[in-house]
């Protein structure tokens, strides 16, 4: 493998390199600099960061697409996301809409809010 398909893979698995680098117990900074901004890297680090990334777990805080289906049904039922916006002011449209598109993965405060409200488990 190379650095960019091990970059890739990153991005791939964990979205950000900092949630990566949170849960894989390394430093964002060390990183950042001997690996992913390095001029040159060695092959046995290559190696060892690609055995990482596949060893290292995605992050458990994720939403899964059926509970996205779930929530798009629920929101349908609701009158769609702008009645159901303009009903319950706590809810942005603009989050909403990035929730059902999957822009939003991960379990947020206001993500639970949302998921709650339609007594939806996660």
């Amino acid at each position: 493998m190379t650095v960019q398909q091990v970059k890739k893979r990153m991005k791939d698995k964990f979205g950000q390199y900092s949630v990566f680098a949170r849960l894989a117990g390394l430093d964002r900074y060390e990183l950042q600099r001997d690996f992913l901004e390095a001029h040159r890297v060695d092959k046995s680090v290559i190696k060892a960061m690609a055995e990482l990334v596949e060893k290292t777990g995605a992050p458990k805080d994720e939403i899964s697409p059926e509970k996205i289906e779930e929530l798009r049904k629920a929101l349908v039922n609701a009158g769609g996301v702008v009645k159901f916006c303009r009903e319950n002011t706590g809810f942005a449209e603009q989050s909403v809409f990035k929730i059902l598109a999957g822009k939003r993965k991960r379990l947020t405060g206001k993500v639970k809010d949302l998921f709650d409200h339609f007594k939806i488990e996660i």
